[in-house]
């Protein structure tokens, strides 16, 4: 029949266990910290390529813009200059 241990030796092996449990957590927890710290780098990135984005496309619809306007008026003066030539 195996003999009890000791209080001090129980004490020490509950230690030992807690130590290790600890060692276990903090690894975790070190790599979770390197996770989130990843993961802030990508959303400022992707904030700041979406914000690029915003002003891409506000140059382009300012294009479009101005490309509908001059289109508009050849139209209207291709309009007149037709009225103007046609046979009375």
């Amino acid at each position: 029949m195996p003999r009890p241990m000791s209080l001090p030796a129980m004490l020490d092996e509950e230690f030992e266990a807690q130590h290790i449990e600890i060692r276990i957590l903090l690894g975790e927890n070190w790599s979770l910290v390197e996770d989130r710290i990843g993961l802030q780098r990508e959303l400022g990135a992707s904030k700041e390529e979406l914000h690029n984005m915003n002003l891409t496309i506000g140059d382009i619809q300012a294009d479009h813009e101005i490309c509908s306007r001059e289109l508009i008026e050849r139209g209207m003066k291709l309009e007149e200059y037709l009225q103007a030539t046609e046979p009375l």
